[in-house]
């Protein structure tokens, strides 16, 4: 699931691929785009809010997600699991800000393509703080880190 979250995060633009529920935008009186545009928002809610639950309020069990990597993602329920598994379980992760600068929706309807600006707001990791007891005090062969204070392990860089 690593892989995922690197796919998202390298992508410069999300290719969205959804099929689109036309009875509901038709009966709500909006165009497929602006349509597109309120789930994208939904979309974008659910992730800060982390509630993969939410996903399944708007995204159809057909859905496809498409990235710039050529990673695919079928059904609500997988891009839901994805989450939950990846970014949701990050404490450094905040969210993805996705805004589409244009949508365009296939001829016969049934897919569309967002392209706009993505972005991905993480906490900075701070580096581990190290206190030095200085020589002085130590007794001798002692470590000069003080116990408790954090040690890099052998295999960090």
């Amino acid at each position: 699931m690593i892989r995922n979250t690197v796919s998202r995060l390298h992508s410069a633009a999300l290719l969205f691929v959804m099929v689109i529920a036309a009875a509901r935008t038709e009966a709500a009186g909006l165009s497929d785009a602006e349509a597109i545009r309120g789930l994208r928002l939904q979309y974008n809610q659910v992730i800060q809010q982390r509630r993969p639950e939410g996903f399944a309020a708007f995204l159809s069990p057909t859905f496809t997600e498409l990235i710039s990597t050529g990673e695919v993602t079928h059904g609500a329920k997988a891009v839901a699991d994805s989450y939950a598994a990846d970014e949701f379980k990050n404490p450094n992760f905040i969210a993805y800000d996705r805004h589409p600068d244009t949508v365009v929706v296939a001829k016969n309807g049934l897919t569309a393509v967002e392209r706009g600006h993505w972005r991905a707001r993480f906490r900075a990791v701070r580096p581990e703080r190290r206190r030095a007891i200085p020589a002085s005090t130590r007794p001798a062969g002692a470590a000069s880190t003080a116990p408790g204070a954090s040690r890099p392990s052998p295999t960090s860089n």
